[in-house]
């Protein structure tokens, strides 16, 4: 500890401590710009700039103004409605899975994110290293302003650095620096605490309070995860400014004026989320946001302090809530041990409520890995005033036991090896991997052959990620091959399904339990040797994309395509487990595929003879 307390000392002593952080925060970040690769709602956003024959003639362009600006800055971030005039052929071509909820719609606001996304396509279309390496150029903006927020906060520079080290070591990023589409989040980073900085200066001057006022409303503008900058600003007002209770509010005031017009106006054109469960407006089912908070709040807080996110995405339903326990309790230890600190020192006083206001808006995804992030910045100085604590030969933290020696001296080693040691060798090990020759199977997509399936109707028995098939098609195009028909995913991969052939045109799969078309509770295993975290849960959760756990089933509900109907034919505990998928069209039209959980790939398969029958063997029946 001594050794590393001394060398953090010599450099936070130079003049170049910031540009050393902040180049390591460019270098270490950099594996995304140099594999360069478009993933998932890229493709989607490409086509609204760049247009596609293709597409537009299966009827997925209808309604879209191709390279249209304000149609662009209006619509990157709309991906499904029934109101929308290319929503029956995103059925049709299984963009949307047959389970659907009709009456859902997902559509965000973020005109200043797709303008830089404007730009990107129309000079750069087909370059998505200079795309991400711009993102990354976004971060490492961010992380400059963050710093100066900092040091204007009254931070001393070794305090500062030291926070800045643990924010950029923060894994919780990743996603928004590879994915492209992602960089609304790093856009929020940037003016989000230009905002709390610029807020800061503006109560000696008024140009400083415009221009905070100003970089609220481009963050809001950027994307909905803004509204913890909000959090950020309350907290100033709670726990930092020393004028009185009227002033505050009255200087505040503007802020929140801003953000119910901003919202307000938000609601009016027709953006939100409805009528799914991986996304909950607030705005739009306060009652069910307030559920979810209930356990999501202390079990995010647990993820936020502990560095593992998404955990709670990736656990058991019936384990997933004792994170919520584990939260409370690490909260109460937390809390306990900077009690005097909090009592003494209005900055530390001031990230701490940050970081526990700013963590509202994760609740409203299930999945929070990015929305983590907001808070983590000021956890990072909670984080940074514990390890000065445990380095000082007097701690100024409150030992007045030996559970607080123990409790600091836990939590310190904890911070060291997870925040910053693992986290830095993981993202060393993304850089080093991505100079790794990279073998990419020509014309190969999910194990699925691009010539093999042209023009023809796709379909897949049983997906462990039904959601991911929407981009197929846009990622062929992307590749100038011709399209399929349809793809289109019957079942999802988790439970042991067996296939009937009952006639020429007829087939019936029947599961082992139920299907899992939402995210409702996963089957229980006997095998409780599992691992309580497994991918899977994950990919389980975003099944409400599409659908949410309390719409109704109904034996005889029946989906009509073009390529074929799709009939539920029983229930079992309001779940689907029998269905039946009859075909329209000649059999030599079609292409099968089944998941195979061993190869952790699609593979084409036959049908069997009429009376014959196939097996496919579920993930969780294979794991146990």
């Amino acid at each position: 500890m001594s050794f590393l307390k001394r060398k953090f000392q010599q450099f936070s002593g130079t003049s170049y401590s910031l540009g050393i952080l902040l180049l390591a925060a460019f270098i270490l970040h950099l594996a995304p710009t140099l594999t360069g690769s478009f993933y998932a709602d890229d493709y989607l956003q490409r086509t609204i700039l760049l247009g596609s024959n293709a597409l537009a003639e299966k009827g997925l362009l209808e309604g879209v103004e191709v390279g249209s600006l304000g149609y662009f800055l209006q619509h990157q971030f709309s991906f499904f409605s029934a109101d929308f005039n290319n929503y029956e052929a995103m059925i049709n071509a299984g963009i949307l899975p047959w389970w659907s909820n009709d009456a859902a719609f997902m559509n965000f606001f973020r005109p200043l994110a797709a303008f830089t996304h404007f730009i990107d396509y129309n000079l750069y279309p087909n370059n998505a290293h200079i795309m991400q390496l711009l993102s990354l150029l976004w971060y490492v903006l961010g992380l400059w302003i963050i710093y100066r927020l900092y040091e204007a906060l009254g931070l001393s520079k070794r305090l500062a650095l030291l926070s800045l080290l643990l924010v950029l070591a923060d894994l919780s990023i990743f996603s928004s620096l590879s994915w492209i589409a992602a960089r609304n989040m790093l856009l929020v980073v940037a003016f989000g605490f230009f905002t709390v900085y610029a807020y800061h200066k503006g109560v000696k001057n008024k140009y400083w309070y415009g221009a905070s006022l100003l970089g609220l409303l481009a963050s809001l503008l950027s994307a909905e995860a803004a509204i913890g900058i909000c959090a950020y600003l309350g907290a100033y007002a709670l726990a930092f400014d020393t004028r009185s209770a009227k002033i505050r509010f009255m200087y505040l005031l503007p802020f929140i004026v801003l953000t119910i017009l901003w919202r307000l106006g938000y609601q009016q054109m027709g953006y939100g989320v409805a009528g799914i469960d991986l996304y909950i407006d607030p705005g739009q089912t306060p009652i069910a946001f307030l559920t979810r908070a209930l356990w999501a709040y202390p079990a995010n807080y647990f993820e936020l302090v502990s560095g593992v996110d998404v955990m709670s995405g990736q656990l058991r339903a019936d384990v997933r809530e004792w994170l919520g326990v584990a939260g409370v309790a690490v909260f109460v230890l937390l809390t306990y041990v900077l009690r005097h600190d909090l009592k003494e020192e209005r900055v530390l006083r001031f990230f701490y409520v940050a970081s526990l206001l700013s963590l509202i808006p994760s609740l409203t995804v299930t999945i929070a890995s990015r929305a983590l992030f907001l808070p983590y910045v000021s956890m990072a100085v909670v984080f940074a005033y514990l390890l000065r604590a445990l380095f000082q030969a007097k701690p100024r933290l409150g030992f007045t036991s030996v559970l607080s020696v123990y409790a600091v001296k836990l939590l310190c080693g904890y911070i060291l090896l997870v925040h910053v040691l693992l986290s830095l060798l993981l993202t060393t090990v993304s850089l080093v991997s991505s100079f790794q020759p990279q073998e990419k199977s020509q014309g190969v997509i999910h194990g699925m052959s691009v010539t093999g399936i042209a023009n023809k109707s796709v379909f897949v028995i049983n997906s462990p990620t039904p959601y991911s098939l929407a981009y197929l098609p846009y990622e062929i195009d992307g590749m100038n091959s011709a399209l399929p028909n349809s793809v289109r995913a019957l079942a999802t991969a988790y439970t042991d399904v067996t296939l009937h052939r009952i006639s020429e045109t007829t087939i019936q799969l029947v599961t082992s339990h139920v299907f899992q078309f939402d995210a409702s509770t996963l089957i229980p295993h006997k095998n409780k040797r599992l691992p309580m975290a497994h991918a899977m849960y994950m990919t389980h959760e975003l099944l409400g994309l599409n659908r949410t756990i309390s719409l109704q089933w109904q034996r005889g509900i029946q989906r009509d395509f073009n390529d074929a109907t799709i009939i539920v034919d029983e229930l079992m505990r309001g779940k689907p487990y029998k269905i039946s998928v009859i075909l329209k069209q000649d059999i030599s039209q079609y292409v099968w595929f089944d998941w195979d959980v061993n190869a952790k790939s699609y593979r084409e398969i036959s049908l069997p003879e009429v009376g014959g029958k196939l097996e496919f063997k579920g993930v969780f029946s294979v794991l146990e």
